[in-house]
């Protein structure tokens, strides 16, 4: 079981067709063609505790999808995603990383420096 496990994620928009002119535009307002656009199209791989990973591809390859699916910004559309065994943007997530920084241990101790720690 790697740190990062990703298993085939899409994430599809969907969007509207729009007139080029006037009178399209107009009648867009009340028929509306779908369009799906496909940001991400899937990609599995695992990362193991202390592997290397960097993303390079064309503009438009799904890079920053798969980093926003990966830090919980974004949510894919199907397939499975979890960052050290926790499902990114979960509640579950949210409750570890709350209570990790709501702590009243020394926050040094998780490697935070107290810089960062809000006052209460």
């Amino acid at each position: 079981m790697g740190i990062i496990e990703i298993e085939n994620p899409k994430k599809v928009y969907t969007t509207y067709e729009r007139g080029s002119s006037f009178f399209d535009t107009l009648k867009s307002l009340f028929v509306r063609k779908k369009i799906e656009v496909h940001a991400l199209k899937g990609i599995s791989l695992e990362i193991e505790e202390g592997e290397l990973l960097g993303f390079i591809g064309p503009n438009g390859a799904g890079k920053s999808t798969t980093l926003k699916i990966l830090t919980g910004v974004l949510h894919p559309t199907s397939g499975h995603v979890s960052v050290m065994g926790f499902v990114p943007g979960s509640s579950e997530a949210h409750t570890w990383e709350t209570s990790v920084l709501s702590s009243d241990r020394n926050p040094s101790s998780y490697g935070i420096s107290r810089h960062w720690i809000p006052l209460r």
